[in-house]
């Protein structure tokens, strides 16, 4: 995060950190789900 918003890290509330790493994590489970499930149908398609 530090790299992401370098000076900009003072700005951001601990309440906003808390919420956007919950909605990030959301997301890329989200993605990570899509992603198993796209490949494990490309391997039973085989």
């Amino acid at each position: 995060m530090n790299e992401a918003l370098g000076d900009r890290i003072g700005d951001l509330r601990p309440r906003w950190a808390i919420g956007t790493s919950r909605l990030v994590a959301r997301m890329l489970s989200k993605h990570i789900d899509e992603f198993a499930a796209r490949d494990m149908s490309l391997a039973i398609g085989r």
